[in-house]
């Protein structure tokens, strides 16, 4: 019993540690684009809303409620 929760221990610390190296090597590939490479990734527009007109599609919900 005792040995099964000592492996799975030492699985998910496996897991963690392998997680923190994909972390590590990628953020060195990102530094080497932006700092050595040059290469700028573009930066898109922010979407402040997904709709185009919000208060027109309440006012239309509520009044297809009335009816």
């Amino acid at each position: 019993m005792a040995l099964r929760e000592l492996a799975s221990v030492v699985r998910l610390a496996w897991v963690i540690f392998l997680l923190a190296a994909v972390e590590v090597w990628s953020r060195n590939f990102g530094w080497y684009d932006f700092a050595i490479s040059r290469n700028r990734p573009v930066v898109w527009d922010m979407a402040w809303s997904q709709k185009k007109d919000v208060q027109g599609e309440r006012a239309k919900r509520e009044t297809s409620k009335r009816r």
